[in-house]
């Protein structure tokens, strides 16, 4: 038994399968194919995306969607990214609205800067976390 072990560890370490024992198939982490199944539909997907709309809205609401899928997933990661997705903008407004309006200083752009830059990074952020990680994500259930 034991050797049967280590035959089946180098195996997995070299990617070379080994044979399957008399009257069993290879386990399915050990089969190369891919597991036969439909792939998802357009409606899937656009259903599965709509987390990604008030990111689209207005960039200020990134943080509402990663706060969905944060919990709804219970990743965490998500969460603090939610978090900082609404500190950033709330920091650079409330700079914005404190500063001097005497006249336009690079402190006033840097501002202006941490208000508005949230909304681009968080709409491809938001599109980059849905197709790389959360689809894939849905699909393996």
């Amino acid at each position: 038994m034991t050797g049967n072990r280590y035959a089946t560890a180098l195996a997995r370490l070299s990617s070379v399968q080994p044979p399957p024992p008399p009257g069993r198939s290879l386990p399915a982490y050990l089969s190369n194919q891919a597991e036969p199944g439909p792939s998802p539909s357009a409606g899937w997907m656009v259903r599965h995306s709509l987390w990604v709309l008030p990111a689209v809205a207005f960039g200020w609401f990134t943080w509402v969607s990663f706060g969905y899928i944060g919990i709804r997933h219970r990743r965490r990661p998500w969460v603090i990214t939610a978090a900082i997705y609404f500190a950033v903008p709330a920091a650079g407004l409330a700079l914005t609205v404190t500063s001097p309006r005497t006249n336009l200083t690079a402190q006033t752009y840097a501002d202006l800067a941490l208000w508005l830059l949230p909304w681009p990074v968080g709409l491809s952020h938001a599109v980059w976390v849905n197709f790389t990680a959360r689809l894939p994500m849905l699909r393996k259930r």
